[in-house]
This record gives structure tokens, sequence and C-alpha cells, in this order.
């Protein structure tokens, strides 16, 4: 008697078990408890996700890279990252190809909606860097340049696309998510305009860009991008792209050359001490407050730094 009570007792246990786990995978499916959670694969998409969701108390973004890379190409993901998925009801990605990690999270999460923000900007993209270290860029294959968010024009076309993907998991929010959307659109559109104003006056003028990141920018801006590099965070300047460098600067007439604060110590005075040329810092927009402006605030202050830097005033 005692052997048969035993086994309805694990029998009880071990369905309990199954109960749980089986409510427990449904509700990252169904999306039908009372806490939501998205995430995103770096800053540019989680600061759109959080004016798409703002005032959805019930829906929380998280951003999956905070804090480990300001590259995106370097991030791997974590045994915590993977756990954090499991329970999310999105994924929301720049797209591109720029997040080499999806083949792990689809192995390991194929139920999980992925939400491209690139969807539709195939015949969009600005020219990837043609001036590159082959010392030292063996690693890693340079395709495509994805570096959409900074061009406001094409970030108000991945809050298009997060929009969508958002209002097809999240349907009973579909109303407040695309109010968002259109009130975060008309700010970025506001900040467009403002690029395409201030920006009037440098139409057409040379520069050289140390980021391709910076072709989107210079495309809003109406500027000819002379010479784009391609250069590792944690490498120096070899002689050989120096070289490539400074002739594209000379032969183009180049006073300004934009780079990233990784890129304004030696090897700025080095190019300036070269051409003559102004190195201009700016921000690409890969980290920083978690505030819904943050994006906003970031690119109004490389507006200002850049034509004070084309003003000769930099």
């Amino acid at each position: 008697m005692k052997y048969k009570t035993w086994i309805v007792v694990l029998s009880l246990i071990l369905s309990s078990a199954l109960l749980i786990g089986g409510a427990r995978m449904l509700s990252v499916h169904d999306h039908g408890g009372e806490q939501k959670r998205v995430a995103t694969s770096f800053y540019p998409i989680y600061i759109a996700a959080l004016n798409l969701t703002e005032g959805i108390d019930e829906i929380e973004v998280i951003n999956l890279t905070e804090g480990q890379t300001d590259c995106l190409h370097d991030f791997t993901l974590r045994p915590q990252d993977m756990v954090t998925l499991e329970g999310c009801a999105a994924l929301l990605i720049n797209g591109g190809g720029m997040e080499t990690f999806l083949t792990a999270v689809d192995g390991a999460y194929p139920a999980l909606p992925i939400i491209d923000s690139s969807a539709g900007m195939e015949n969009h993209a600005a020219p990837a860097a043609e001036m590159h270290d082959h010392d030292h860029d063996h690693d890693h294959d340079h395709g495509e340049n994805t570096h959409y968010w900074l061009s406001p024009a094409h970030y108000e076309m991945q809050i298009e696309a997060l929009c969508h993907g958002l209002t097809e998991v999240f349907p009973q929010y579909q109303k407040q998510i695309e109010a968002n959307a259109e009130s975060y659109i008309a700010d970025v559109h506001r900040l467009q305009e403002a690029y395409r104003t201030q920006m009037a006056p440098y139409a057409g003028q040379h520069i050289v860009i140390l980021n391709e990141a910076f072709a989107y920018l210079a495309m809003d801006c109406g500027l000819e991008v002379a010479g784009s590099v391609h250069m590792e965070q944690d490498t120096a300047l070899s002689a050989a792209l120096l070289g490539q460098i400074t002739d594209s600067i000379r032969a183009h007439d180049v006073s300004v050359v934009l780079a990233e604060p990784q890129y304004s110590g030696a090897l700025a005075q080095t190019v300036e001490r070269e051409t003559g040329a102004l190195v201009c810092t700016l921000d690409a927009a890969t980290g920083g407050a978690n505030h819904p402006d943050a994006y906003l605030n970031c690119m109004y202050e490389n507006l200002d730094l850049l034509v004070r830097a084309l003003k000769g005033k930099g």
C-alpha cells in the first residue's frame, strides 16, 4: 500500500511539473500574461523600441548588448542572454547581417518572432568602406554597410518596420504602438529637416570618414564621401592605410574628416598633422543614456559639431 501511495505522489509531482513547464512555454508565445518582454539587439534599436512602447506598462524592453560592446559585430551571446531570450515575446534587430549571433537564436528558439528593422532597406544602403587595413582586417567580412540608423531618413524606415512587427506580436496594443510610431517619426523627421537645412550651404563638399557608418550621415547631409575607411577599434593605423587616407584628402581638397571617439587621439593628430584637415569626432549612437530622447539628443549634437567643423570652427 505504501508503495502504491508513493507512486501516486510521484505521478502528481511529475504532472504538476509538466503543467507548470507547459504553462511557462505557452506564456512566451501567447502573450496573455500581464508582463511582456521584448529584447533588442543593440542600442539604436533599443531606443526606438522604448519610444514605440511608451505608455504601455505591460511591455518591458531590454537591450541584450547593454554595457558590453559598441560594435555589434563583436558581440556573442552569453548563457544568460539565452535565458533572457527564452522569456521574450520578440527580438528586435538592426538586420542586414549585422547580428551574426542569429543562427544560435534560431537554433534555440525557432518560434521566437524576430523583427528585422532593415526590411525593405536593400535599395537604400550606403556604400561600404573602400579603404581597409589589410594587415588587420582578415578576420572580418566587410559586406554591405548596414549602419542605417546614422541617417535620420533611414532610421524613420527602421521605426516603421519595427512598428509593423510589434503590432503583429501585440495586436491588442496596435493603436498605442502606431500612435507612438507616428509621434517618434515626426520627431526624427524634424531632425532630418534640421540636417537638410543647416547642411545646405555645404552640399557637395568632399569629406573622408574613418568609420563607414558615417556614410549614412553624409547621404542625409548632401556631402560627398571622397574616402571611407574601415578600421577595428583595437588596431593601430598602418603606414599603408595612412597613405590611402592622406592621398584621398589631398586629391579631393578635403577639409573635414569624420571619426568616432576611439579614433580621435593619436590617429586624429597624425591625420591633421599630415594633411591639415580637421578631424571632427562624432557619436555613432551605439551607446548612451537609456532614455527615449537619447538618439535625438545625440544626433542634434552631431549636427552642431559637424556644422562647426565645416565652418572651420571645430
